[in-house]
């Protein structure tokens, strides 16, 4: 939930984002895999990982506008974690960090 939006994936690979008020669908975006973690804010983007380990990082707001992909060779399972400037991703078999900006 982000400023009266709510973003939400559902196993088959679609990223959903709503009014939290009213139940408003305003885009999904579709990943082509199925994701189990949760996104992630953080640097105002969403980051969102999915079993084909491929992490698509979104603008928030209510448009739809996907702002980077990123291979990262093996499945993710896990939800994005920031910590001290940077988001850690697990992946199957490696742990990434990712530096964010101020």
């Amino acid at each position: 939930l982000h400023k009266g939006l709510i973003y939400y994936p559902d196993f088959s690979g679609f990223l959903h984002c709503l009014d939290a008020g009213s139940g408003r669908l305003y885009w999904v975006h579709d990943t082509f895999s199925p994701v189990w973690g949760s996104p992630t804010i953080a640097d105002s983007k969403l980051y969102l990982g999915n079993e084909n380990g491929e992490v698509v990082v979104l603008a928030l707001g209510k448009t739809e506008k996907v702002l980077a992909k990123n291979d990262l060779g093996s499945s993710v399972y896990s939800t994005p974690g920031p910590a001290n400037q940077a988001l850690f991703i697990a992946t199957r078999d490696k742990l990434f960090s990712l530096a964010l900006t101020k």
